[in-house]
């Protein structure tokens, strides 16, 4: 026994020092990776707020027609003049160039217009969290559901920073877009003509496009000085895509697959008015 705490006195004599050293050693390293770890997460949650949602279940349950969902109370009927001219809004708003399939878009205008339908959800239930400067964050992941309930566009989105109807920042540490207080100035609005339907359940829309905004009035249509140009939209009815859970009624979906600017000479009744 005492050879024992002899030998246990000497390996501590010539080496105890050394474990001392090794402890203390990994002790300063654990508290250095602590530290680092605390500001990365500090600095990590100044560019990625936790609060982008009012309610947190808002995450795993909204879907593209949450957006048309939101309006169906008082909405007119599927399928007429009034209803596109508000289910197709933020689309004319865009004011996108001729295309015969979306994936011959330029994709920030897809981006701009998943915005603006998550802008018109924001206004309808208050999805997304204001900050204290008035403006909100939205999901590239959200943009990308609600682009998807009215496009066809099998391309990989490029998010980044959009400036079509709006600035929008995109930060590539959240993978959200800044929806600021700013209003749009000037924009387009939908005064739908015509809806002839065609085969497979899709239909042609012919509809004047007018300047809307600040200096346009509350009915720019009205006003003949605010015409821009004609256009033909063709969608899609996909039928019936759920319910609205407070009154029941059904949220349609129409899928829209393109839009040209109508000739200048098959323009009628518009005048001296020049197609732009």
């Amino acid at each position: 026994m005492n050879r024992f705490a002899k030998n246990t006195a000497d390996f501590f004599k010539s080496h105890g020092h050394k474990m001392l050293s090794f402890v203390i050693g990994l002790a300063f390293i654990a508290l250095i990776c602590f530290a680092v770890g605390m500001l990365a997460l500090r600095f990590y949650r100044l560019f990625v707020p936790s609060d982008i949602y009012t309610d947190p279940g808002y995450k795993g349950t909204l879907y593209g027609g949450s957006v048309y969902e939101a309006e169906t109370d008082g909405m007119p009927e599927a399928g007429s003049k009034e209803f596109f001219e508000r289910y197709l809004a933020n689309f004319i708003m865009q004011d996108m160039p001729n295309f015969d399939e979306p994936v011959d878009l330029n994709d920030k205008y897809l981006i701009s217009f998943g915005i603006w339908q998550a802008i018109k959800l924001n206004s309808e239930q208050g999805v997304y969290t204001y900050n204290s400067k008035g403006s909100f964050r939205v999901p590239a992941a959200d943009v990308e559901k609600f682009v998807g309930y009215c496009f066809d566009f099998p391309e990989k989105y490029d998010h980044r920073t959009v400036d079509v109807c709006g600035r929008f920042k995109y930060s590539v540490f959240s993978k959200t877009y800044t929806v600021s207080a700013a209003s749009v100035d000037s924009y387009l609005v939908p005064d739908v003509l015509e809806v002839e339907e065609g085969e497979n359940d899709t239909y042609v829309l012919t509809i004047d496009c007018y300047e809307g905004g600040l200096s346009a009035g509350d009915t720019p249509e009205n006003d003949p000085d605010n015409f821009r140009r004609r256009i033909e939209v063709t969608v899609q009815d996909m039928g019936i895509q759920g319910y609205n859970s407070e009154t029941g009624s059904p949220v349609p979906r129409y899928t829209i697959l393109s839009s040209h600017i109508v000739d200048e000479t098959e323009s009628e009744g518009q005048g001296d008015i020049e197609l732009n």
